[in-house]
């Protein structure tokens, strides 16, 4: 019987499934690709930082063994007495500024200060008027003022 299931032929048992076509994203590709990428660079960029601390430390181990000197005493007072030095200097400096005198303004100073001002202001204005009016007027008031401006 069970061989008899197997030589008789059904059409109709045996009819395929419809086949959809296959289409590749080739989006999603990508964005796999580019992940595949970045996560090995990263990854290669750790273990060459790593190595590289590593071997920089066995490094100066061996040169401090070499020489009979530490490294990290040597190295730290290099830079104890390089700041010492700038200390030294950045004091000197400041002596030297606080120490100079400060210029006093004499009055006669002050009253030229105040004058130039005013004849600034007076300039001003006198620019304003002739934007505003337009006139002959305030066209010499201005030219006047202006001058004696910057005369100083």
């Amino acid at each position: 019987m069970a061989l008899d299931n197997l030589t008789a032929y059904d059409p109709e048992r045996h009819k395929q499934l419809p086949v959809e076509k296959d289409y590749i994203n080739y989006f999603k590709l990508y964005l796999v690709i580019v992940a595949a990428i970045l996560s090995s660079a990263f990854i290669i960029f750790l273990l060459s930082s790593t190595l590289t601390y590593f071997a920089f430390k066995d490094f100066e181990l061996y040169m401090s063994k070499v020489f009979n000197t530490p490294a990290q005493t040597q190295y730290k007072a290099q830079h104890s007495s390089g700041l010492q030095s700038d200390l030294n200097k950045l004091n000197q400096a400041a002596t030297s500024f606080v120490s100079k005198p400060i210029k006093t303004v004499s009055a006669a100073e002050k009253q030229k200060l105040a004058a130039r001002k005013n004849d600034l202001e007076i300039c001003k204005f006198w620019t304003t008027q002739y934007k505003k009016d337009k006139s002959a007027s305030s066209s010499m008031h201005r030219d006047t003022s202006c001058k004696r401006a910057n005369q100083y």
